[in-house]
């Protein structure tokens, strides 16, 4: 008797550290649970507020009902769904917010097992469009310029226009030349004057003159994706996109001033996030950059229409810029050594022009620290000044130095909401740690992020020890309700017609540990465009995706 009231709470016990140990797996169960659903089939409905689900129930003899949880403003919704249904609408849902739904197959004993699915609530459910540039080092303009490519599911892309450049910026952009990287589009608030326009953002790194590099393409040494004295730098490359479903046509304009849907002139701007003065340029060794340009914007949760993000000097912001910049400053000193100057947060509290003094030499330090940016900005036209946004923290002390709270270098941060919660993916900027992490908060505030998983990285997996080499990273969400992390294997290199350059990390929860999502590299899950690079996938309505592809030659001005 005593023998079997001590297996029985081994077993017991077994089972709650079970559970405990799967608190942050994609599917969880009881240990004597019916089998979890398959053949899970997710989409969002027209109303732009609600997804539908498609499933196949377990087979067991036992199963009895299904049990699906969701949150909705914080609070957990229950439905219960009878044996033989299969299907489950949800309306009311808020507008553009995805959605972390949790499927229990309960059987007749009362026993559970989960199967997490996501879920988005969105009117644009006709696909997705990818933007990115090709694989080249030298400057080539018909590379470094905006490609892109259409998807019906989000995971297999065809590259429009035959995988050649969609739109490449004019000469009068920049410094005068037609280099770009990191080219990203989104999606603008609707102005609803029309059914038949859309319109879209697109931002880019200005690329003329890659650092070190000077050859007839770039036509000069002078840097303008870095700080420079010509008055640009650091800068990004502006178009405000109009889409014609109707006459299914696509244009590129330069963003004016006061007005964003009062464009006229098309072609691009070079907008500078910050200006420095001359005196700290001459200074520099190593100049700064204003790589990865993305946009955040948020929606009312009832209504769709455009929230505020940011108010400033009494202004309300619609948009902010995110942008990936070097904070520190290497300069050279008279006998020739080198010396970090270090600008912290405070530096970035000032006017647009960052004055000498702010760079308050503050003892060598190793590397230089790259730091998340933004510009606040209703027209793409006018920007606030530069504010602090993010910085990475070695929360995991990676470097095993015994320091946990030291700043170290991140790039490429970009953005999805899920949950009323802002999932902020990033790549770590440090040799040996140039891997994707995630931040989370409940809002898009400047320095509220906060770290995710200790700080471990989500492109590593289950192999947190070695280093993969990822930057550039989205997310998706798959017709069968998984988050895919995709994201730039720029480690191993590839030319223009490379076929390998993306990996992907996969799992039902956005929320999951590391270890709980699942690698692929080019195994057939997925495919891209060749040659492509740093890319960003943006939701479309399929009327806009037939004018996207109804373009029948590359855009220039």
């Amino acid at each position: 008797m005593k023998r079997t009231l001590l297996k029985t709470a081994a077993l017991a016990l077994s089972a709650s550290l079970f559970l405990a140990a799967c608190d942050d797996m994609d599917d969880y169960d009881d240990l004597i649970a019916p089998s979890a659903i398959s053949s899970v089939s997710v989409k969002s409905l027209d109303s732009g507020t609600g997804v539908e689900f498609e499933w196949t129930d377990p087979a067991d003899l036992d199963f009895d009902h299904i049990e699906v949880e969701y949150k909705l403003d914080g609070v957990t919704q229950k439905i219960e769904v009878p044996a033989g249904k299969e299907y489950l609408e949800v309306e009311d849902l808020s507008h553009e917010m995805g959605y972390q739904f949790t499927f229990y197959s309960v059987d007749k004993n009362g026993n559970r097992r989960a199967k997490k699915v996501g879920a988005f609530s969105t009117k644009y459910n006709g696909g997705y469009m990818v933007s990115y540039f090709k694989s080249n080092n030298d400057g080539n303009a018909a590379y470094e310029n905006l490609f892109l490519g259409s998807s019906t599911d989000g995971l297999n892309y065809t590259g429009l226009l035959n995988n050649t450049y969609y739109y490449k910026i004019n000469s009068s952009a920049g410094s005068g030349n037609t280099c770009v990287r990191d080219p990203y589009m989104n999606r603008l608030h609707d102005n609803d004057e029309s059914d038949n326009i859309s319109w879209f953002i697109e931002l880019a790194t200005d690329w003329t003159n890659y650092y070190g590099t000077s050859n007839a393409e770039y036509g000069t040494t002078r840097f303008t994706s870095y700080w420079d004295s010509q008055g640009y730098s650091p800068s990004i490359l502006v178009s405000v996109v109009k889409v014609d479903t109707e006459n299914q046509t696509v244009d590129f304009y330069k963003p004016v001033d006061g007005d964003l849907y009062g464009v006229t002139e098309t072609g691009s701007l070079c907008k500078r996030m910050i200006t420095i003065p001359d005196e700290v340029i001459s200074a520099r060794v190593r100049p700064m950059h204003a790589w990865a340009p993305e946009i955040l914007m948020d929606y009312d949760e009832a209504t769709g229409a455009p929230k505020v993000i940011a108010t400033v000097d009494g202004v309300d912001y619609y948009y902010g810029v995110i942008w990936s910049g070097n904070g520190d400053a290497v300069i050279q000193n008279g006998d020739g050594s080198y010396q970090e100057i270090v600008t912290s947060k405070a530096a970035y509290s000032g006017e647009t022009t960052i004055a000498a003094e702010d760079f308050d030499a503050s003892g060598y330090t190793e590397g230089w620290i790259c730091r998340t940016f933004i510009n606040y900005t209703n027209d793409f036209y006018n920007y606030t000044r530069p504010y602090f946004y993010f910085e990475n923290i070695d929360v995991g002390d990676f470097d095993s130095d015994g320091d946990s709270e030291e700043t170290v270098s991140e790039i490429d941060a970009t953005m999805i909401k899920v949950d009323n919660m802002f999932y902020m993916p990033y790549k770590g900027e440090v040799d040996g740690a140039k891997d994707i992490y995630f931040a989370k908060s409940y809002s898009l505030d400047a320095d509220s992020f906060v770290i995710m998983h200790n700080g471990q990285w989500v492109s590593r997996t289950t192999d947190q020890s070695t280093n993969r080499g990822i930057e550039g990273p989205w997310v998706i969400l798959d017709t069968q309700g998984r988050w895919w992390l995709i994201g730039d294997k720029y480690s191993r290199g590839g030319p223009p017609t490379g076929t390998n350059n993306f990996v992907a990390c996969v799992s039902s929860d956005i929320t999951a540990a590391p270890r709980y999502w699942s690698y692929h590299d080019n195994d057939d899950t997925y495919t891209m465009p060749t040659g492509i690079r740093h890319a960003f996938a943006f939701r479309v309505t399929a009327a806009e995706m037939a004018a996207f592809e109804a373009v029948t030659a590359g855009i220039t001005y």
